[in-house]
């Protein structure tokens, strides 16, 4: 059942201040502005990447807070507002949000203490930890004590008698329940989601043609209000404006009560026999992105599919039951259904979905089961991790021997087992990269991005320098480009935040630097040395921070290319480019008198000293565009 006695959320975030520069005043204008348009999905991969960079921020954790609970994420909503609440034990704010975010989640124990501790809360805030108890006592069915809670608090009206509705309700006196939101209707007008709720009484009454009506004027209501959420209207939003449509709509959506009024015509449909025409009715539900579909909207999906595709209906319903809260019509159809789990699901997880159907009524059976399933999977675990230790000690002898192929095969001999491991997926990319089988070790480089793609420097530089390299072989510049833009963008930020609270533990960040020495040596080997040597040189940049040993060994070896192909005469540059680099070894050599290896350094010394002889001395030195280091690794 829905009706609007949830109450409004309100959040407090705080302005958002990430080191008063102009780059940080533009992140804070985008987070707030997604915020607005309600694409929280955005706004939330944004304070992710931001909390990365600045951990326990107060007012990322506010927003990010703010968002998840606005996603129906509660369970991260609850996580943030608790540490939030243990950090700031004096703003009442925070302790309020995480009382309703537990309340939304199903913690009704957790939310109850949290409420009874609120008790004393003043202002608005005490108001809200009223109105949670009351939810909490409804949630509960505590009839009693949601009686005490409606006339010992001065609570609205309209929320007090939404919540007496909903408790005839509950109690199937639904005559009473019917009564009480016409009352309601009556004195405040027609408000969308009550009409939903006589809607719904009247379809418990098997009062079809009522039901109807009400569903229409809900329709005819939305579809005013908003005409080109109509399927069928010219105003449907582009592909490329779909998100930010979705996200200005999705509010209205929610108040609307359009999707419950489409759900409820579907079930009478479905019970008067009509089921073809109440799955037909599946496309006019107003047009919504796959990841916001309700609970309801996706039962109702998997029962309509499940003459036709019995596989996505047991992928729906078992979701639905791995995400609580879970619908009691879930377990109810699922338990119904014991020959198509048979047909199609392993016994493990015919176990695990029972354990889960039984968990309500039955929970110290449920907890028998899911412990007896956990260790037996736990020592599947053991052995898989024991059999991958094996595995990649195999594959590593052979990649000494450069027999790349074989570790190949043994790779794919067990992605069976493995191919979800972080490990084996980066190793198969690897094999498949010296291969220069660029295409495929794209596809697993990708695989291992994927859920960072907005904290990139918490990837692997190795990853991130081989995936550009790919990408530059299959002529894919522009990603390996965004990928070195995006790079650029995390690290300048980092810096900016650092040096904006105060904090020099910070180490320097050498991803975006990786990068380009990679590609630099790629072009510089592909006799596109004008192009290689400015990235080469742009990857040192600025020579203070991102000199180091290493990162000299490698720029150093395209120079040294560079050097013995034009003593060769087998290459030409541009005058610009030898400019570009005898200004760059001069500057490396200040730079490098810091360190007391001057032999890291030698071959820098002729570039200077002696500009005429630089290509045949530098050539004497070729020795170490062989030698390889077993210190570090080859990018």
């Amino acid at each position: 059942m829905s009706w609007n006695a949830q109450g409004r959320f309100i959040a407090s975030p705080s302005a958002v201040a990430l080191g008063g520069d102009s780059s940080g005043i533009r992140v804070t204008d985008a987070i707030y502005r997604l915020i607005r348009d309600e694409q929280y999905g955005s706004a939330i991969r944004i304070l992710s990447r931001q909390l990365s960079l600045t951990p326990g921020n107060r007012a990322l954790l506010s927003l990010l807070g703010y968002s998840s609970y606005q996603t129906k994420n509660f369970e991260m909503a609850a996580d943030i507002y608790k540490e939030l609440s243990q950090r700031f034990p004096d703003n009442v704010t925070y302790q309020v949000n995480l009382a309703q975010s537990l309340l939304n989640l199903g913690a009704l124990e957790e939310a109850d203490a949290f409420c009874s501790a609120l008790s004393k809360a003043s202002g608005p805030n005490a108001y809200r930890a009223a109105m949670l108890m009351a939810l909490l006592k409804y949630q509960a069915g505590d009839w009693e004590g949601l009686e005490y809670c409606l006339s010992s608090n001065e609570l609205d009206d309209h929320l007090a008698a939404t919540l007496r509705g909903g408790r005839f309700w509950k109690e199937k006196m639904f005559d009473l329940a019917l009564e009480a939101f016409q009352r309601i209707m009556k004195t405040n007008g027609f408000e969308p989601q009550m009409a939903y709720n006589i809607a719904l009484c009247h379809y418990e009454q098997r009062q079809f043609v009522s039901c109807l009506q009400y569903i229409g004027e809900i329709a005819k209501m939305a579809m005013e209000k908003h005409p080109d959420m109509n399927n069928g209207s010219s105003g449907k939003p582009g592909k490329e404006n779909s998100k930010i449509w979705f996200g200005k709509t999705s509010s209205f959506m929610k108040k609307s009560a359009l999707v419950e009024a489409f759900n409820l015509r579907r079930a009478i449909d479905f019970l008067v026999g009509k089921v073809d025409e109440a799955a037909g009715k599946l496309e006019l539900i107003p047009l919504r992105l796959p990841d916001t579909f309700d609970k309801v909207t996706i039962h109702n999906q998997a029962l309509f599919q499940s003459e036709h595709n019995a596989g996505a209906t047991l992928d729906k319903l078992r979701s639905l039951v791995e995400n609580p809260p879970c619908l009691p019509e879930v377990l109810v159809n699922l338990a119904e259904k014991q020959n198509m789990l048979e047909k199609y699901l392993l016994n493990d997880e015919i176990a695990f979905l029972e354990a889960l159907i039984i968990s309500k009524n039955s929970p110290d059976v449920a907890l028998e089961r899911l412990q007896a399933l956990a260790e037996q999977h736990l020592a599947t675990l053991r052995r898989i991790k024991k059999s991958l230790q094996v595995l990649m000690a195999q594959a590593n002898i052979h990649v000494e021997q450069r027999n790349y192929k074989m570790v190949e095969g043994l790779l794919q001999h067990s992605s069976d087992i493995c191919e979800l491991d972080s490990t084996w997926k980066m190793n198969m990319a690897h094999v498949l990269f010296l291969q220069q089988k660029y295409a495929d070790a794209i596809w697993y480089y990708e695989q291992s991005l994927e859920g960072n793609e907005d904290c990139l420097h918490t990837v692997k530089s190795v990853v991130l320098a081989n995936l550009c390299t790919a990408y530059v072989h299959e002529h894919q510049n522009a990603k390996a480009k965004a990928i070195l833009d995006r790079l650029k963008e995390e690290e300048v930020t980092q810096i900016k935040n650092a040096e904006a609270f105060e904090r020099t533990d910070c180490a320097t960040p050498f991803h975006s630097c990786i990068v380009k020495l990679a590609i630099g040596t790629l072009y510089c080997a592909e006799k596109s040395a004008d192009f290689g040597l400015q990235m080469v040189v742009e990857a040192l940049n600025p020579l203070s921070d991102k000199l180091r040993l290493d990162t000299w060994y490698y720029a150093k070896r395209c120079l040294l290319d560079l050097s013995n192909r034009l003593a060769s005469r087998s290459c030409f540059v541009a005058d610009d480019t030898i400019v570009t680099v005898l200004k760059f070894l001069q500057d490396v050599d200040a730079h490098a008198r810091r360190y007391t290896s001057g032999r890291v350094f030698s071959a820098v010394k002729v570039g200077y000293d002696c500009h005429t002889d630089l290509i045949l001395s530098v050539a004497a030195d070729r020795c170490y565009l062989r030698r390889r280091p077993t210190t570090r690794d080859s990018v």
